[in-house]
This record gives structure tokens, sequence and C-alpha cells, in this order.
């Protein structure tokens, strides 16, 4: 890379970070293991459900979980999402104050750095209202987010099925406006462990 190419200035106050689910990975949830992937979701319920992951998506095998009575979904899914350590990089990323953060994970890695560092959390998920005005370093979860979710309300609160596919269309979304101004008058918008 050239001289003039080369990155001079990092200005996180002014720029969007974007988290997918590759930043999370990394992390160790409370089972002591890392974050699963959607993929790794994907092999974890086919795994416990006794089917090959190869022959159905996350979303035929998160509706199949749920109708089985002896599988706890909202206690599998808290368990992998909620998060107890991050590594080195995810703490040095988040240890910048941000814009804003945009995450379709349904983990509290945001969170639970922020709480580390005794520094304000304020975090919302799409089915939240939106705030008149939202503070700089706000995370929002796309596609939900665990500490929302309850035995009764997994299903609705987390992005994982048809059902919940159909009806969260981010573009519908009251913060896909506040996305939009984001992006529109940022200085920058980092994309971070995501597949596009």
């Amino acid at each position: 890379m050239a001289d003039d190419d080369t990155l001079k200035e990092f200005d996180s106050e002014s720029s969007v970070l974007f988290l997918g689910s590759g930043f999370s990975q990394s992390a160790k949830n409370i089972r002591n293991d890392k974050l699963p992937t959607g993929e790794g979701l994907r092999i974890n319920f086919a795994e416990l459900l006794g089917l090959s992951a190869k022959e159905y998506d996350l979303k035929t095998l998160a509706d199949e979980f749920a109708s089985r009575p002896n599988l706890n979904l909202y206690q599998t899914l808290y368990e992998l999402y909620t998060v107890r350590a991050l590594n080195d990089d995810q703490s040095s990323i988040l240890d910048h104050s941000w814009l804003r953060i945009y995450t379709t994970n349904y983990d509290d890695s945001v969170e639970f750095a922020l709480n580390s560092k005794k520094r304000p959390i304020n975090s919302y998920s799409y089915d939240d209202d939106k705030p008149r005005k939202l503070a700089p370093n706000s995370v929002i979860h796309l596609h939900g987010v665990v500490r929302n979710a309850n035995e009764l309300n997994v299903r609705d609160q987390l992005v994982l099925n048809e059902h919940s596919y159909v009806r969260q269309h981010f573009e519908q979304s009251p913060w896909y406006d506040e996305f939009d101004r984001d992006l529109r008058f940022c200085s920058a918008c980092y994309f971070v462990g995501y597949s596009l």
C-alpha cells in the first residue's frame, strides 16, 4: 500500500460500527464456549434434534427446536449468546466510542464491554421504541438481543425462523431511518465480522 493510501486518522466518534456474527465468534459465552455464528447455531440445533445439518436451514431447525417439549429454545440461546469474556481484539474495538453501533448479533458483547469499563449503556432492539435523540455509542440490535428474550417471547424477540424473517424487514423498521441518517452523516462505516 502506498503511503498516501494508509489510514492517517481514525475518528471512531464520527463513524458507524456494524457488527456481524464473525465479530463475536471468539468471545466466550457462559458455557465457556465460543459463540456460534449462524452456521454454528444451525449445526447446534441439528445435533440436538438428531438431524442432519446439511438438509435443513436455520429457520426450519429453529421452528422444529421450539416445537420439541424436551428442548428449551430460550435456555439454549441464552447460554449460547450471553457473553462472559471478550478477547483483546474485541475489547480494543469496543473501547472506542462510536457514533453508533449496529449489530445483527443476538449476543450482548457490546453491553458486556461497556459494563466492564463502567461506561453508559444505551442498547436497543429492533422492536424497542426509538428515542427522540440517540446518544453516541448507542447499540442497535437489528435481529433482537438475548437479554430481551424470555421463555414466552423468544421466537418473537430473536429473528430465527421464517415467521420472524417475514415480520422483520429492516427497511420498514423505525430504526432504518436512523441507520440511513447515520450513514449520510458519518465519516466512515466499518463492517466487522459481517459476511456480505
